[in-house]
């Protein structure tokens, strides 16, 4: 059955064939920023209780996901987790509490610097010495922060054809090696982030947690205003962003600058990577102009 054909009270039927108890009466769409989602569903029981009901396909990521979910070492209930899960031949039905109260995207958005320093704690409280991955790798896993970093980025190296010493731009990479093995969250979009109404800081969504590198969960953070503005992702908060990250985690701000600098060349890279296989036309030097601001950004420019 495909995910299209999973209509709510195609769900419905299926999560009530397994629930002994609280089953549910209905299901409905959820929508965030004008997006209906399709796969995310406020579902009502007959005890007018509410829940979350997600719906993911069975993955070797999802897996993994849930298997260091539940090895988190959480003691702020930080990462919202889930009431039950449903196993069906193809797909993965997740049923969490239905939170009340809001979102960092078009209101509050100071709350965000507030969920990067939980997640900063929850990091320094999960470290990680082997086995680590990404969501850029296709569930492969590596021994050391080093190998994994090697197995992404050296491929990305040998299609670049702009004007800068590869040498000098893998020295830069380099420095990703500075920062924390650690259970993340990879996907630390806006959207993910929720403020209860008793004031509890909550992230909603699991699908991307791993064993890796934590400065991976800077994907959503617009280092330098290089990608449009977005509401999912950090664009005006993301100085304070990283200051208050790094700031829990104790680094010095020398570091954390050649660090986030790593990471925004490691982006640039991912673009390029992606856009030449998507086979579209490449122009060097527009790129160029922008892998030159990285390189020689400064300090005051990113924290």
């Amino acid at each position: 059955m495909s995910k299209k054909n999973l209509t709510p009270d195609t769900i419905k039927t299926i999560l009530n064939s397994q629930l002994k108890h609280g089953k549910f009466q209905s299901l409905e769409s959820v929508q965030v920023a004008g997006y209906t989602y399709q796969d995310l569903f406020k579902g009502t029981t007959g005890d007018n209780d509410f829940f979350a009901v997600k719906i993911r396909q069975k993955s070797e990521s999802i897996r993994n996901s849930l298997k260091y979910l539940n090895a988190l070492n959480d003691g702020e209930n930080f990462i919202l987790k889930y009431k039950n899960t449903i196993e069906t031949e193809n797909y993965y039905i997740f049923i969490s509490e239905w939170l009340k109260g809001l979102q960092p995207i078009k209101i509050e958005r100071s709350l965000i610097k507030e969920f990067f320093k939980k997640l900063a704690y929850l990091n320094l409280k999960n470290k990680s010495s082997s086995s680590f991955s990404s969501m850029y790798l296709d569930g492969k896993t590596y021994p050391s922060i080093e190998d994994m970093i090697n197995a992404e980025t050296l491929p990305y190296l040998e299609i670049y054809k702009g004007k800068h010493d590869k040498k000098i731009i893998k020295k830069n990479i380099e420095n990703l090696n500075l920062g924390l093995g650690c259970i993340i969250l990879e996907d630390m979009n806006t959207g993910n982030m929720f403020k209860t109404e008793k004031g509890d800081l909550k992230i909603i969504d699991t699908e991307h947690i791993t064993s890796g590198l934590n400065l991976y969960q800077f994907e959503h953070i617009n280092i330098l205003g290089l990608n449009k503005k977005e509401w999912y992702n950090i664009t005006d908060e993301a100085k304070e962003v990283l200051n208050a990250y790094f700031s829990e985690i104790g680094e010095s701000k020398n570091k954390a600058f050649l660090q986030i600098k790593a990471f925004a060349i490691l982006s640039f890279l991912r673009e390029l990577y992606f856009q030449i296989w998507q086979k579209k036309e490449i122009d060097y030097s527009e790129k160029d102009k922008t892998l030159d601001r990285i390189l020689n950004c400064t300090i005051e420019e990113v924290l």
